[in-house]
């Protein structure tokens, strides 16, 4: 009798944390518009078993979405890109998708933004809905043409706000901005989610929202893994974690790989052997060190150095990295062209 009332009780309190995590894993929805409100009416926090996996791309310049462009794309690269949209639409069906992009760094080293456009920013956007990520047209000197391609997705300020409060809980200084997507998320989510061939399709092109966390200001390699871990409990809320830079990424050295066979710098290929590596043989525990070693070991340093002049299309991989877990990474692409080097990865399944 004394068992049966102990057993009750238990059964009573597991019930309660259930239904307290819940509530705080579910953020209400906002009121929107039209369209905009039934794909943010399918957003909703799912506790499970499983979690989802966790995907490194290498994106290029604005000129990726072009499949038959040559300077800044990578044609094997495209493809795969495109495999992962269709994965990541057919079979892991996340609700929501948190993405790290090379072209969003803080203001602070231990500064993570949280990004959430309400409003239209730029005439250049053509927003479906006043809830709608506005699209950052980061780059400059193309065709006029380019200033028109359209990629649409919902955000959500709830979860916005819900990644920030996480963040802050971990340790990092963290806030909710104004903000849109720069073009390291849309232009190789347009080719992720889209056809491909019309600029704007007009409707919106993923039905789940989809909100932007940005890099420090800091080079360190050890508070972007702690951001990936921080990220990584998303996962098994069936929530997605995209990372999006380039495994080797040096601009300068674009018009000097010209003169060089293959047109490929000489340390373009070795550097993406070195992070394929440490990606398919790191754990959780090692996986840190290997990046660590890219500065302390002399070698490594001189090739990391020439690799990646600057570091901010680099340390997406690191997050990625550090939202992995217990994990293992997977190369899904890789290739060297000029002074750029185009790995993809994944962790988990």
């Amino acid at each position: 009798m004394h068992w049966v009332c102990l057993s009750s009780i238990f059964i009573c309190f597991m019930s309660f944390l259930l239904s307290r995590y819940y509530h705080l894993f579910s953020p209400k929805v906002l009121p929107q518009s039209s369209k905009a409100m039934s794909t943010a009416a399918q957003f909703a926090f799912r506790v499970q078993d499983s979690q989802t996996p966790v995907f490194f791309w290498s994106h290029g310049g604005p000129t990726f979405m072009y499949p038959e462009e040559e300077f800044g794309g990578d044609r094997g690269a495209f493809k795969k890109v495109k495999e992962i949209g269709k994965i990541i639409k057919e079979e892991i069906r996340p609700d929501f998708l948190i993405v790290v992009s090379a072209h969003w760094q803080s203001k602070g080293p231990d500064l993570v933004e949280v990004g959430y456009s309400s409003e239209s920013l730029s005439s250049k956007s053509k927003k479906l809905s006043s809830e709608e990520n506005e699209l950052i047209y980061d780059f400059y000197g193309f065709p006029d043409h380019m200033y028109r391609e359209q990629f649409h997705s919902v955000g959500s300020q709830e979860l916005a706000q819900h990644i920030s409060q996480t963040l802050g809980d971990g340790g990092l200084k963290s806030k909710v901005v104004k903000r849109g997507i720069d073009h390291g998320v849309w232009v190789p989510f347009k080719v992720a989610f889209t056809d491909s061939k019309s600029q704007d399709s007009g409707v919106y092109d993923v039905d789940f929202p989809l909100v932007q966390v940005s890099l420090t200001s800091s080079s360190n390699f050890d508070v972007h893994f702690k951001l990936g871990q921080l990220l990584a409990p998303y996962r098994k809320l069936n929530g997605l974690i995209v990372c999006s830079g380039m495994s080797v990424h040096n601009l300068r050295d674009i018009g000097l790989s010209m003169g060089y066979p293959g047109k490929v710098m000489p340390y373009a290929e070795p550097f993406n052997k070195v992070v394929s590596n440490i990606v398919s043989t790191g754990t959780r525990n090692t996986l840190l060190g290997k990046f660590e070693e890219l500065e302390t070991n002399p070698e490594l340093k001189k090739l990391y150095a020439a690799s990646h002049p600057t570091v901010e299309h680099f340390l997406p991989l690191v997050v990625g990295a550090g939202a992995a877990l217990d994990d293992k990474g997977e190369v899904l692409y890789s290739n060297s062209a000029y002074s750029l080097g185009w790995g993809m990865f994944k962790w988990g399944k």
